[in-house]
């Protein structure tokens, strides 16, 4: 009889559905930064509004599909850190009138398995949208579990003309900006209690 009934609980629990493990998104993230250069010197750019990104992701077991993640950042709140001259040629760079966001929307679906302590690759392909020029490109990024912590992390090397932006300049063309930017980002997510 004992024999039978450790049989039941061993098939029931090999049939039992995976339930999904909830993360939520941790608050202070997710952070994204612009990195470039100058003749003068180096210089990042905090985005320090960003809007419509996924609020939780689902874990089954280790194995973590992400269907669709988009966000957008409003140009007005870009922050290079020097003061309004910078913020304002930043705005005029990107045409914040015309065009008040950056766009991110992913077009396939990002499948990893994870491995606790280990961040593990993946690469999205989506549509990015600045200043009204939309490029799709692949985004190298590592999917990180922590404990009950899973953060999303990359960076990607772009030119900015790639987007018909006009590298700014200052001082009446006496400092350039170089047309190479990296963008980084990151997302942190909890496991929901």
């Amino acid at each position: 009889m004992k024999l039978c009934l450790s049989l039941i609980f061993l098939l029931h629990c090999w049939i039992s559905p995976t339930y999904a493990q909830v993360f939520q998104l941790v608050e202070g993230s997710p952070v994204m930064s612009i990195v470039g250069s100058s003749t003068l010197h180096d210089w990042t750019v905090e985005a320090k509004q960003i809007e419509d990104y996924p609020a939780e992701v689902k874990l089954a077991d280790l194995d973590l599909t992400i269907e669709e993640f988009s966000f957008r950042v409003a140009v007005e709140s870009m922050d290079g850190g020097r003061g309004p001259a910078m913020n304002g040629k930043i705005k005029k760079a990107l045409l914040a009138e015309q065009q008040p966001y950056v766009n991110y929307q992913m077009k396939d679906p990002v499948s990893v398995t994870l491995v606790e302590g280990v961040e593990v690759p993946f690469t999205a392909v989506g549509d990015l949208g600045i200043a009204g020029v939309s490029q799709t490109l692949d985004i190298e990024g590592g999917a990180l579990l922590e404990d009950d912590k899973i953060t999303f992390s990359g960076s990607k090397l772009m030119k900015m003309t790639d987007f018909g932006i006009e590298p700014p300049s200052a001082m009446f063309g006496q400092i350039k900006t170089g047309d190479d930017i990296t963008v980084h980002f990151s997302f942190t997510y909890l496991k929901s209690e």
